[in-house]
């Protein structure tokens, strides 16, 4: 007897185990006594109050604290029908009941699904003649979505156009409105348009009589050219040289590189253009001879040089490369006057401008003390000069100082201090040439003392009116 017992007890566990699962599935197909019960398509079952939009209070304007689940709790059937588009239409529904006495029984009234249809489209075109028949919203009909406890469409495509209905209440977004934004976008895409070709013809209009003018003055500024005096344009002569490689003195790295660079620049402002290097004492003298003789009353003259130079007795003295120097005399001799030697045949020569630079001011390479001998030359730098009218004498370092041929051990710009920031400044249009001296200036003492050293170029300006490297017509 124990026996059976234990084994009926444990069948009726295993029972229970088994109702206790099934019985979730149950609740999905047996509603409570005031819920009502939707049958799907795909032949699944569930009630009303599993789905939000059905639970939805207010959304039946009509009443707006009850829901459809709520309000179908009182009748014996109901239909429920919806806006079919909500996405072009406005969002409108209607729940409909019909209960009658059939004589015998309360029965649905068959005609609810229509009403319904009906119903809902009414306050679907009372919304549409509100804000006006346009594009999409003319084609706006209702469907049922619930008739008499049946759905026509799957368990899953009805939570999914629930849900979409669903979204739209918590936007708080009527689809009219959609339509309303895509009639104000496209009138303000059309004022844009609007707008945009009034400006373009602005625009167009602005261009023509630019045109036209332009032409205009074209046409008067050929006249006046042609009914003007031919103009006579200063010829422009320069002279350039650079000396490396001195024979009794320090040997040095930039003067050569400095003077063609400078060359190559004047050429391109339309100078006449003589470059010589390393030359000897006699080549000097012959290069300088023949130079003088080129120059013509009103040229402008530009005369460099870049080298040893030293100054003794007030007087400065460019040096060739084969020059000794063993004392202040034979130096003297052996050297070239600037002033006397280079400036003023210039100015004898009536030249119009005569510009000197003489990047050249460094540690006199002849300098030698000892108790039986004095000093040959100046330790340093250059002696101030007096220009003569129309003359603008630039020295790469003023009075006492010395010209850095580069910033530091680690600077590998081919050109010495002065020239590389000369090279720049002349290259400005329009700039006058004292300005650009004074820019050139400037910019040596800044970078000069960058590193600790001081270096003012000095200049000596006697120039009357304006002139320029390059000028715009």
């Amino acid at each position: 007897m124990k026996q059976i017992n234990k084994l009926f007890t444990t069948h009726w566990l295993e029972l229970l185990a088994v109702i206790a699962l099934a019985l979730p599935l149950a609740s999905n197909a047996n509603c409570s006594s005031t819920n009502k019960k939707l049958s799907f398509a795909d032949g699944s079952v569930a009630c009303l109050e599993e789905f939000g939009f059905l639970n939805k209070q207010g959304l039946m304007k009509s009443i707006p604290n009850e829901s459809y689940a709520t309000k179908s709790q009182k009748h014996i059937s109901f239909a429920i029908a919806v806006t079919a588009q909500p996405m072009f239409c406005p969002f409108e529904q209607s729940m409909q009941w019909g209960d009658f006495n059939s004589g015998t029984r309360w029965s649905a009234n068959p005609n609810e699904a229509r009403e319904a249809v009906r119903s809902c489209e009414n306050k679907m075109n009372a919304a549409i003649q509100i804000f006006g028949k346009t594009g999409d919203v003319q084609s706006c009909k209702c469907e049922v979505l619930v008739e008499s406890g049946t759905v026509k469409m799957s368990r899953s495509e009805f939570e999914q156009k629930t849900k979409s209905y669903e979204r739209q209440i918590a936007l708080g977004l009527r689809p009219i409105q959609i339509v309303e934004a895509q009639l104000k976008e496209q009138a303000d895409r059309e004022a844009e348009v609007k707008r945009l070709a009034e400006a373009k013809k602005r625009e167009d209009d602005r261009l023509v009589a630019m045109k036209e003018r332009a032409e205009r003055e074209a046409r008067e500024e050929a006249e006046r050219k042609k009914n003007a005096p031919p103009t006579v344009f200063a010829m422009r002569r320069a002279l350039l040289i650079g000396n490396d490689t001195y024979k009794y003195a320090d040997v040095l790295k930039n003067a050569r590189e400095d003077a063609r660079a400078m060359a190559a620049e004047l050429k391109g402002f339309g100078y006449e253009v003589t470059l010589r290097l390393d030359q000897s004492q006699k080549e000097m003298q012959a290069t300088l001879r023949d130079f003088r003789e080129s120059i013509k009353e009103g040229d402008e003259v530009l005369f460099y040089f870049s080298g040893h130079a030293v100054e003794i007795d007030g007087k400065n003295y460019l040096t060739p490369i084969d020059t000794i120097g063993m004392n202040q005399n034979q130096l003297a001799d052996d050297s070239i006057d600037l002033k006397s030697s280079v400036l003023d045949p210039f100015t004898r020569k009536k030249a119009k401008l005569t510009l000197a630079l003489i990047d050249a001011c460094r540690n006199n390479p002849f300098l030698k003390t000892s108790s039986t001998r004095s000093v040959v030359g100046g330790s340093k730098g250059l002696a101030p000069t007096t220009p003569a009218t129309g003359q603008l004498i630039v020295y790469s370092a003023g009075s006492g100082q010395t010209a850095l041929d580069r910033l530091g051990e680690s600077d590998n710009v081919k050109n010495g201090l002065f020239t590389r920031v000369f090279l720049q400044e002349m290259k400005k249009v329009d700039l006058p040439i004292d300005r650009v001296i004074k820019n050139v200036r400037t910019e040596v003492v800044r970078l000069a003392r960058t590193i600790g050293h001081d270096q003012v170029p000095a200049i000596y300006d006697e120039v009357v009116g304006d002139f320029y490297f390059v000028k715009t017509n």
